[in-house]
């Protein structure tokens, strides 16, 4: 098969000695029953028959004819496209147009809705925020709200954020995201440190020994992967901590932190006023959204009855944890504006198409030509076709060159051989 698809002038060559060597051994048998030599080469010519009907037979018969047609349908429609440069580069612009405005929506959009939070079950993460009656305002949770049980969820944990100083004696002091974060937070994601331990109950207890969890990049970075880091003291704020472990890459949870430190109860966030804790939890096994927000709500309604001054008509929202996520709320707009570009790309198609009808009008004579010498309509409609797919690989190589001149300050040589 690849012989006869890439080695097209060694077979015709082949098929040519073969057919001459039968003529000859026609005319051979035809001298030795007397007949002159001339026409023993005349009638052993035309006894065979036509040489060029013969050959287009056995090409029909190769296994790989198809995709010699296909090959040739393919040049064909380059030599067109190259011949009408004019309408090559409308086609190839309208196209290129419409293809990268939805590239470029579809990487916005995909990005923004699947925001990595470094969970592999981010889908039974709910969070638990405060809410008015009208659900219309949020807030966060206080450390006394955030101690209830609730039966729905496999466990509820807290943080919240601040900005915090690194310092020890290996580098610079760097500025870093710090998570403050309940014990039983990383249980609650299912996640575990890459190395050493991470945070205990006895942790978040008042007098207890400050410590400190690192990201893998603030590892990698700052420590060079050094796993003797564990047990080492480093300061937070001026606050003197023991690392006792590492976050394996990737997991960044709750929002890109880069350190975690134990949520320690103090005296303002006994007070049940202050709302200063973003909860989240994870559903337990066979548990709706809706049926962990129905018990959430009664449970604010409960406090909303037995401490009136600090919890009067507020109630609670549980909500999928990628709400978390700013762009989340865009979601419609985004997929709005995915449809938009959607509708400019069926325009360019559109127009593209107008294109070809009116360029096949004008070939209406050659087309009218070869259905009178012979042409069957399928291959006609197969080369049409292998013209459009032409037509259609051109925008990547329009965008691929423009990245290039664009990388490079210029034209370069290889978009030039292109």
């Amino acid at each position: 098969m690849a012989t006869g698809l890439f080695r097209r002038g060694r077979v015709e060559q082949e098929m040519d000695d073969e057919i001459r060597g039968h003529i000859r051994e026609r005319a051979e048998d035809l001298k030795r029953a007397g007949v002159a030599e001339e026409e023993a080469e005349r009638r052993a010519r035309i006894e065979f028959g036509g040489v060029e009907r013969f050959k287009e037979e056995c090409r029909e018969a190769l296994v790989v004819s198809w995709l010699d047609h296909l090959w040739r349908d393919l040049r064909f429609g380059l030599r067109m496209s190259m011949k009408s440069p004019g309408f090559t580069a409308a086609a190839v612009i309208a196209l290129a147009l419409g293809i990268g405005a939805d590239t470029a929506m579809y990487s916005i959009v995909n990005g923004a809705l699947t925001w990595d939070l470094g969970l592999e079950n981010r889908d039974r993460i709910v969070i638990v925020s405060s809410t008015n009656k009208q659900h219309d305002q949020d807030w966060t949770v206080s450390y006394p709200d955030f101690r209830g049980q609730v039966k729905s969820l496999a466990g509820l944990a807290a943080y919240r954020f601040e900005p915090v100083n690194l310092s020890d004696q290996s580098a610079l002091p760097e500025r870093y995201y710090c998570a403050q974060m309940s014990s039983n937070g990383f249980s609650v994601v299912q996640q575990k440190p890459l190395l050493g331990r991470d945070f205990i109950p006895a942790d978040e207890q008042p007098g207890a020994a400050p410590v400190v969890m690192l990201g893998y990049h603030v590892w990698r970075d700052r420590y060079a992967q050094d796993p003797g880091i564990i047990g080492k003291t480093v300061r937070v704020d001026e606050v003197p901590r023991v690392v006792i472990g590492v976050m394996p890459a990737g997991r960044r949870f709750p929002e890109e932190t880069d350190l975690w430190v134990p949520l320690v109860a103090d005296e303002a966030r006994e007070k049940r006023d202050n709302r200063e804790l973003m909860l989240f939890g994870r559903l337990g096994d066979g548990v709706k959204l809706a049926t962990a927000r129905s018990e959430v709500e009664a449970i604010a309604g409960r406090l909303a009855a037995q401490y009136v001054d600090t919890n009067k008509e507020i109630t609670a929202e549980v909500r999928p944890i990628m709400e978390i996520t700013g762009v989340y709320f865009m979601k419609p707009l985004f997929l709005a504006l995915f449809a938009a570009v959607g509708f400019v790309l069926l325009i360019a198609c559109a127009d593209v198409a107008n294109m070809l009808l009116a360029r096949a009008a004008e070939r209406a004579r050659e087309i009218s030509i070869r259905v009178a010498i012979g042409a069957g309509r399928i291959p006609i409609l197969r080369q049409v076709l292998v013209e459009s797919v032409v037509l259609s690989f051109w925008p990547e190589d329009f965008w691929d060159c423009w990245w290039r001149w664009e990388g490079c300050g210029g034209l370069t040589a290889e978009w030039a051989r292109k």
